[in-house]
């Protein structure tokens, strides 16, 4: 109106007399005229300025035409692009990676997983273990991963003290460098037996998961055979090359995910971590919600055609943020956060009380992002321990009895076999071994990997160690 006129031409004057540039702006807020509908139905009510859309030079050049046309052009034209002319090629997240600086990583995870190795083989590695144990490293190194695995080494053994289990998530299990770390506790070599007293190893064995070997003597001192090994490699979790960015995912048990938290603060400094941000977008359900809301509270009623568009154009934006359940930033020493995105107060019960303002998807390959995640598992273990008295270990693993709960499936509490979808997998399955049940955790997941493929496969009289290599 002609009082914001008098005032934006006040403005100007005294820029002008101060010889402090002035720019005219367009306060945009979406891209088309046309959608401003959209930011009504957002806001659930009429929007009195129906002109927040982006205008063109033509467009600016008459909103503003009231300040004469010199003042108009120089507003909109000069002074904005006076403005970006000073502005250098920039980019709104950093490129590259900025990994946490170890001293002596590499060294210290090769020492590591070296005395491990000798500890349960002896000092003199078989070939097949030399060999296997030498291309991980050799790799580790080459692509200066070694303080990924430094880390996550850290952060497990420092709950292991307290008495408590970690649990590695996904394939970072088939690396050998991780389960002599203590990151992952599977043994990802071929089945084998070792004995623990003189250290005689066998690698010529029948059955394809260490798990389900029979029980033997050493033929050497006659102490007790140990079997172990599951025959996955490497290259699924490092890549054919080793260039596989880890991802190391591990479960930590809830009662300590918070303890786990401090320590990270302690290890790196409270400056250096920060929880993963997220942010939500309206997805389909959430965005006619918003649509019939607003016809509610407008009484204006679109078409179906409308909705559909109207339902189009808002999904997508940004609903709410927050935080992942166990995700964590860190930085390198010598770098801040402002470096890659701002900061927002957490406003939650754990020790880091910021996070990324940025969605932490993005950020993914430029910050060191770990996954603290809490889990109930770890915390059974540890229940069941002090209940028994006994340790997880002492369970066999070959035992007929606990092999035939999952033949009749009665797997009620055993975490990702309790649900009537597994149920009727086991039922219909019957496995008679670890390796069975390996290829049965498998088939569980993912689209049409069991439903309308495994399942029909195996009706067709196909077996189920059969199924993956089909």
């Amino acid at each position: 109106d002609e009082t914001e006129r008098a005032v934006y031409k006040q403005i100007y004057e005294l820029g002008a007399k101060l010889g402090i540039p002035v720019v005219a702006t367009g306060n945009c807020h979406y891209l088309n005229r046309e959608d401003e509908i959209c930011r009504r139905v957002i806001r659930r009510h009429e929007d009195d300025n129906k002109k927040l859309f982006y205008h063109t030079t033509d467009e600016m050049l008459a909103e503003f035409s009231y300040l004469g046309e010199d003042a108009a052009h120089k507003s909109v034209v000069t002074n904005t692009n006076r403005i970006a002319d000073l502005i250098t090629q920039a980019t709104p997240l950093k490129e590259g990676m900025y990994p946490p600086v170890i001293p002596n990583a590499h060294e210290q995870v090769q020492e590591l997983a070296y005395a491990k190795a000798k500890e349960i083989y002896g000092d003199i590695l078989p070939v097949p273990i030399a060999e296997r144990l030498e291309t991980e490293l050799k790799y580790i190194q080459q692509h200066e991963y070694a303080v990924y695995y430094w880390i996550a080494q850290r952060m497990v053994k420092y709950m292991n003290d307290f008495g408590y289990y970690v649990g590695a998530r996904g394939s970072v299990s088939s690396v050998l460098v991780a389960f002599l770390l203590g990151i992952s506790d599977a043994n990802p070599l071929p089945a084998h037996y070792y004995c623990p007293q003189c250290h005689y190893i066998d690698f010529e064995v029948s059955a394809s998961d260490g798990f389900d070997l029979p029980d033997r003597v050493c033929p050497v001192c006659g102490c007790p055979l140990q079997s172990d090994g599951h025959n996955i490699p490497y290259e699924t979790f490092m890549g054919y090359d080793g260039s596989k960015m880890p991802d190391i995912d591990l479960n930590f048990p809830v009662s300590k995910q918070y303890s786990e938290f401090a320590f990270m603060q302690e290890l790196f400094g409270a400056d250096k971590v920060a929880h993963a941000g997220t942010i939500t977008t309206v997805g389909e359900k959430i965005a006619k919600v918003y649509i019939s809301l607003y016809e509610h509270h407008t009484d204006n009623h679109f078409t179906e055609k409308q909705r559909s568009h109207i339902c189009e154009k808002i999904c997508g934006i940004k609903q709410k943020d927050g935080n992942h359940p166990g995700g964590i930033f860190v930085l390198p020493q010598g770098m801040e956060f402002k470096d890659f995105t701002p900061l927002k107060e957490t406003k939650s019960r754990s020790p880091i009380q910021k996070a990324t303002h940025f969605s932490f998807h993005p950020l993914h390959n430029t910050i060191t992002k770990l996954d603290v995640l809490g889990h109930i598992v770890p915390d059974m273990f540890k229940l069941l321990e002090d209940f028994t008295g006994r340790s997880i270990h002492d369970v066999e693993w070959n035992d007929p009895g606990v092999c035939a709960l999952f033949e009749r499936a009665d797997t009620l509490g055993i975490p990702e076999f309790e649900t009537g979808f597994m149920k009727d997998m086991l039922l219909k399955t019957k496995p008679k071994s670890f390796d069975d049940l390996v290829c049965i955790a498998g088939l569980s997941h993912g689209t049409g990997t069991w439903i309308d493929n495994g399942e029909r496969l195996l009706n067709d009289g196909h077996t189920l160690s059969e199924l993956p290599a089909l």
